[in-house]
């Protein structure tokens, strides 16, 4: 099921940062521990785009959880280890069919790391996923996959190209339900510098 954002409880200015039609480039992180519900709120982001602007998007994912039809977007689907053999030759392969929006569904490696950056640097707006328990972790979890001698390096190109981070978790509530618990990191200026 895809749910619109506004009832997951994303604030509006976050929603633009996070819309095609707003912003046009950026890196957005969607993180949590397996099972938080990342690939729901990743799809109820491309929903969202989908239906507000006119754009070419690539999901590469795996599994497909959801596939996405067109509608104001043509949204086209890879499947790891079904279309492509990895996340980061997705992003690759995605990067040559001239899309608005690239999904990486996970980053993984210090590879894929990089080639998100790099799609992001290129001028994309690009939505991934990490499994990290805050927003301060991932930034952590990122610099951490490469050398010592890189990370510095790292940390200036993810301080250029992230605009938000979503970590999240799903708790219960007292009647047994399960709600959406998030904390939102928005990069401006004084977080980049940081």
């Amino acid at each position: 099921t895809i749910f619109p954002l506004d009832v997951l409880g994303i604030p509006k200015p976050i929603l633009d940062r996070m819309d095609l039609r707003y912003e046009k480039v950026g890196l957005v992180l969607v993180t949590g521990i397996t099972g938080s519900g990342k690939s729901t709120t990743l799809d109820s982001i491309i929903d969202m785009n989908n239906r507000n602007s006119q754009a070419h998007i690539v999901i590469i994912a795996h599994p497909i959880e959801y596939v996405h039809k067109s509608r104001m977007c043509i949204v086209r689907h890879r499947e790891v280890a079904v279309d492509v053999n990895s996340f980061h030759e997705g992003a690759i392969q995605a990067l040559r069919q001239d899309p608005d929006i690239i999904m990486v569904g996970e980053m993984r490696d210090p590879l894929t790391i990089s080639i998100v950056l790099e799609i992001t640097d290129s001028g994309h707006k690009t939505f991934t996923t990490l499994h990290t328990s805050s927003a301060i972790d991932s930034i952590h979890r990122i610099v951490a996959e490469f050398p010592p001698e890189e990370q510095e390096r790292i940390r200036n190109r993810l301080a250029d190209v992230l605009t938000v981070i979503i970590s999240q978790k799903l708790v219960p509530t007292v009647d047994n339900k399960l709600i959406l618990a998030k904390e939102i990191l928005s990069v401006d200026s004084s977080v980049q510098a940081a």
